[in-house]
């Protein structure tokens, strides 16, 4: 039976509860913290658009169980080598992150195998987190039951990041690496990096490796001699 599966994270840096930036997300935050530590509700539903964090917070809530020596599972339904016999061998009683759920829709193996593995972990002791990028109802799977089920759990909404407010939450990740950077270099940074925020919290890894090699301070004559296209 598989207890430990971590298949490749999508992005880079970072994937813990505390840099997700959580203004308009509190109360989901804490319902996740809390699924993650035993502590809450065993069954969570997060829906959001693309680029909305979704992932950061199910590898997040896995890093955290697993922190606190728990057994955890992170499993995006759109990664190459997940299938319904993988589903079906997963242990129900523990913590188990099942993202992009809407990528089984209509694959009625994998439905079958996502609603038994949801069957076998609430007659057991373990904790599902899901995320899709609609509500249950509204991601177009073929089997009513398992639509029934996901949606008469709690489901929130993820408030995605407008343009204010990627520019704190970059600041708030730089934080959490110990990077030490003004608004005014952010600011400069936002209006010339990438619009989709994947790729803009990428540049932090590269900044901050390029920082740490040079010896320098995150300013605007520095992020000039980087290649951040």
């Amino acid at each position: 039976m598989i207890d430990q599966v971590s298949l490749p994270f999508a992005g880079v840096g970072r994937r813990d509860i505390e840099t997700f930036y959580p203004d308009g997300n509190e109360e989901l935050i804490g319902v996740v913290r809390q699924l993650a530590l035993s502590c809450t509700d065993r069954v969570v539903y997060l829906h959001g658009v693309a680029d909305s964090g979704k992932s950061h917070l199910l590898q997040g809530a896995a890093a955290l169980a697993r922190s606190r020596g728990q057994l955890a599972i992170y499993l995006s339904m759109g990664e190459p080598g997940v299938s319904a016999e993988l589903i079906g061998q997963v242990n129900p009683s523990i913590l188990i992150c099942i993202d992009d759920v809407q990528e089984i829709a209509t694959n009625e193996p994998m439905e079958r195998a996502l609603l038994d593995l949801f069957e076998r972990t609430r007659s057991s002791v373990g904790r599902l987190l899901f995320s899709a990028d609609h509500p249950p109802q509204g991601i177009g799977l073929k089997l009513a039951d398992l639509a029934t089920r996901l949606g008469s759990q709690l489901v929130y909404r993820i408030r995605p990041l407008d343009d204010d407010r990627r520019a704190l939450a970059f600041r708030w990740a730089a934080h959490y690496r110990g990077i030490k950077i003004s608004a005014a270099t952010v600011e400069w940074l936002i209006r010339r990096a990438p619009r989709d925020n994947r790729s803009l919290f990428a540049l932090l890894e590269v900044i901050d490796r390029a920082s740490l090699d040079e010896g320098r301070r995150v300013t605007i004559p520095f992020l000039r001699t980087l290649d951040l296209d």
